[in-house]
């Protein structure tokens, strides 16, 4: 494959439509925690990258290190963008044969994930993620990506985990913290989610998502007055939640 076939690879990958960061609610289902997790917590979405060198930086909430479109706006504020359509069979095919030709492409492996991921075949997106992580051990994005994949898939604990070592990797990544904490809320760790949130919001004190969360975080472990605090905060950033709570 030459250079400007991989070169088309990564201009249609790069255009992918990517759901706002950050942005994506819990998905429903039986849990112990309160009925405004399902629509409280929110989590950020994965970033495609272009294949051809691995990216040297993990993608962030308001400056992801790859971004097909202009950067996100804060939740309440956001805008589609245009949708360009991807022949997913096409380039699925042209993947295939650049990994087939080089098994160990990380971005290549890293681009077939998110792909398949967008498709919803999660399985398939996992086994690629873990693949770049055999591969490379300090892959922030892949371990944060994965977790993301765990999430859709309801397995918490693993979510947990992979978020924790994008932790490891990178302290001061808010967007880690945010999700590790909304899986201990799923996992019924209040306390311990309330400590991430702590931490996201030190790291990135104007995110709006993080007081909220916080706040249901508070609301479940009975801490009133904290609770207010929050959703107040968030309300006075424009959270479109936060004045639904402060209103019950």
């Amino acid at each position: 494959m030459d250079h400007d076939q991989l070169t088309e690879i990564r201009s249609r990958v790069f255009r992918l439509f990517v759901i706002a960061i950050c942005g994506l609610g819990l998905l429903t289902g039986a849990s112990p925690m309160p009925s405004a997790l399902a629509a409280g917590e929110t989590f950020k979405a994965p970033i495609p990258k272009p294949a051809g060198q691995p990216s040297q930086q993990p993608p962030q909430k308001v400056e992801p290190a790859l971004r097909p479109a202009a950067p996100p706006l804060p939740q309440g504020e956001r805008k589609p963008g245009k949708q360009v359509e991807l022949d997913f069979e096409y380039e699925m095919k042209r993947l295939n044969a650049l990994i087939n030709l080089q098994n160990n492409n990380i971005d290549a492996l890293f681009n077939r994930a998110w792909m398949y991921e967008s498709r919803g075949d999660l399985d398939a997106a996992g086994k690629d993620y873990h693949r770049v992580i055999e591969i490379d051990k300090q892959n922030k994005d892949a371990y944060y990506n994965r977790g993301l994949v765990y999430t859709k898939m309801k397995k918490h604990a693993e979510a947990a985990r992979d978020f924790s070592e994008v932790i490891k990797l990178a302290p001061g990544d808010a967007d880690a913290y945010c999700n590790r904490g909304n899986a201990y809320m799923r996992l019924g760790k209040a306390d311990l989610a309330v400590k991430d949130y702590d931490s996201a919001i030190k790291a990135k004190p104007n995110d709006a998502d993080l007081y909220f969360n916080r706040g249901l975080a508070h609301l479940s472990i009975g801490a009133k007055a904290k609770t207010m605090e929050d959703f107040k905060r968030a309300s006075q950033m424009g959270h479109p939640n936060a004045n639904k709570y402060l209103k019950q």
